[in-house]
């Protein structure tokens, strides 16, 4: 489990792509992050904001000072493999692609998903994604509820992760 670990039971989450704009995947991830009762320490990012739901936002990755054990990644296809790039440069071992437009879509996407997943794995890293819905572990130590969707399953005796 240890190299699954900083998705289940992250000390901290950086957010790139994270919205101030209500309804939006971005906004609502956060939300769901922040109702749910996360207790690590969260890294918005969003280069026009300064502050999203009490969240100190970061205009970029490099600008955060801390270490990142989990990174979900709400950018727009096009932003997704310079995003993972500067990840990967601050060592962030688990990233969550919630993107969508990967090999989806065709020849081009499955060129980039593959660029992606090849520097993930070079760097040692780990990746969920993309085009996921995210992550939820509903131990009441944790709250983590790392997903777009505003309903949270009770705590219960099963684990399950489907991609």
């Amino acid at each position: 489990m240890n190299s699954l670990s900083n998705f289940f039971y992250p000390k901290s989450i950086c957010i790139p792509g994270a919205s101030t704009k209500e309804k939006s995947i971005g906004y609502e991830l956060l939300k769901t992050i922040k109702v749910y009762g996360y207790t690590g320490k969260v890294f918005p990012v969003n280069p026009k904001a300064d502050e999203i739901l009490g969240y100190k936002c970061f205009h970029t990755i490099e600008e955060i000072n801390e270490p990142i054990e989990l990174a979900i990644v709400i950018v727009p296809k096009q932003f997704a493999e310079p995003t993972i790039d500067s990840l990967l440069n601050k060592n962030v071992k688990s990233v969550i692609l919630i993107t969508a437009g990967f090999k989806e879509i065709g020849k081009e996407g499955e060129q980039l998903e593959k660029n992606i997943i090849d520097k993930v794995k070079q760097a040692g890293a780990r990746l969920v994604g993309p085009n996921c819905m995210g992550i939820i572990n509903t131990l009441n130590n944790i709250k983590l509820n790392a997903t777009f969707v505003a309903e949270q399953p009770e705590c219960g005796a099963i684990g399950f992760l489907s991609q």
